[in-house]
């Protein structure tokens, strides 16, 4: 009988050691999904928000939209997301899609932008499964696949157009841009496996928006 209470002491700091090491794996999983993802540390600026393209739209409608329309790197923001846009058959799914944007400056009077779409969202995956499925259908587009720093660097583009869209894929996320310097970069960081080339940003619990000021 005198052996029982000792079993039982052995056996709760075997559960509270468990509880413990597992609390601890999925707190590391947690901080590593809060973390912003492979953002270099030339971004000036970079934006979070759960439903881009919501808040895309609201934001058109505002006076400060309509003064940005006369600047040249606002417009070719737009641009771009009509690109994305002329991808997708229903476009107001981009509402629902989480985005993250990172803004470089790329010249005195240049910026380049850096899109990074999460894909274990289910909105984003959808996004990204009617794009893949719309360039292989039609033949407005071309894509193609280069080798840079032992990662795999894709270039899409449409006929016409002089300035393709380079994406990769790392982890859950495609990182995507109108300019191939910064998915080089990227790419540059990811290879020389440093924390230091990327900024260290947490995501925050805001779905209206959060921006981020370097």
């Amino acid at each position: 009988m005198k052996k029982l209470p000792v079993f039982l002491i052995i056996f709760l700091l075997v559960l509270a050691s468990a509880t413990y090491l597992y609390y601890n794996h999925w707190r590391s999983a947690q901080q590593a999904e809060e973390a912003l993802p492979c953002i270099p540390q030339s971004a000036a600026l970079v934006y979070e928000v759960a439903d881009f393209g919501k808040q895309w739209e609201h934001f058109r409608q505002m006076p400060m939209a309509k003064t940005l329309n006369q600047v040249p790197a606002f417009v070719a923001i737009q641009h771009g997301l009509n690109f994305l846009k002329n991808l997708v058959e229903a476009p107001k799914n981009l509402d629902k899609v989480p985005l993250i944007v990172s803004i470089h400056g790329l010249g005195e009077e240049q910026l380049g932008y850096i899109f990074y779409f999460n894909t274990h969202d289910t909105a984003t995956r959808e996004i990204l499964e009617a794009i893949t499925l719309r360039v292989k259908e039609e033949k407005a587009y071309s894509e193609t696949i280069r080798n840079c720093a032992g990662y795999k660097i894709t270039e899409l583009v449409k006929h016409g157009a002089t300035q393709p869209l380079s994406y990769i894929k790392h982890k859950q996320y495609v990182i995507a841009s109108y300019s191939s310097l910064l998915i080089e970069d990227v790419v540059r960081g990811l290879a020389s496996k440093q924390k230091t080339g990327f900024l260290d940003l947490k995501k925050a619990a805001n779905t209206q928006g959060s921006l981020y000021v370097n």
